[in-house]
């Protein structure tokens, strides 16, 4: 999604957001996520996307990404972008 490519952002998916994420198959390779037709695309990726506010020292290097799994095993916690040196 181009909103979520500025700099020093961190962005949290949540997969259960929506209830159109079929669990078993999202444990495969190829997930199978289905979007019900009358759900327009952007209230899916507002509800499955929440923005973090950072606290304490933010990253000094030049470009930075990272990924890890929430404790609870449902959300995914990516980050990434640029810091202008």
């Amino acid at each position: 999604d181009t909103h979520r490519c500025r700099k020093d952002d961190i962005w949290i998916l949540d997969t259960t957001a929506g209830n159109f994420v079929d669990t078993a198959a999202s444990c495969t390779s190829s997930p199978d996520i289905r979007v019900p037709e009358n759900t327009p695309k952007k209230s899916v990726a507002h509800k499955m996307w929440k923005k973090l506010k950072q606290k304490g020292t933010l990253p000094k290097e030049r470009s930075f990404h990272a990924a890890c799994a929430i404790d609870c095993g449902r959300s995914i916690l990516i980050s990434g972008g640029m810091v202008d040196g």
